[in-house]
């Protein structure tokens, strides 16, 4: 769980609803930092061989916003083709909170 605008989210159940979308394989959300917020959620999305990346995610937000509070939905969504770091059963989710804070600070603003 973590704080974001006062709110507590709980990536668990952000996870399952967009694990339970057509065309989802995996998913994992992880907080990045916001001077606004607190932390907000990001989400990596690994998506079915078939599937066309930006038409899975549209339908996650949409799942997510139907669903959940909106301050549930996250701000960014990457493919996850990668998952080489898995090394036990468990995600390293500060594995991957590291990569998508390298990938927020990197994005130009």
């Amino acid at each position: 769980m973590f704080i974001s605008g006062g709110e507590n989210i709980h990536p668990g159940q952000i996870e399952r609803i967009m694990c339970h979308q057509e065309g989802v394989v995996a998913a994992l959300v992880v907080p990045i930092p916001s001077s606004e917020f607190g932390f907000r959620p990001y989400a990596f999305v690994q998506i079915e061989k078939d599937f066309i990346l930006d038409e899975v995610i549209t339908a996650v937000r949409n799942a997510l916003r139907e669903l959940l509070p909106g301050f549930y939905t996250p701000d960014t969504f990457v493919a996850w083709s990668d998952r080489g770091d898995d090394r036990g059963i468990k995600v390293d989710r500060a594995y991957w909170q590291r990569i998508a804070e390298q990938d927020t600070t990197s994005a130009p603003e």
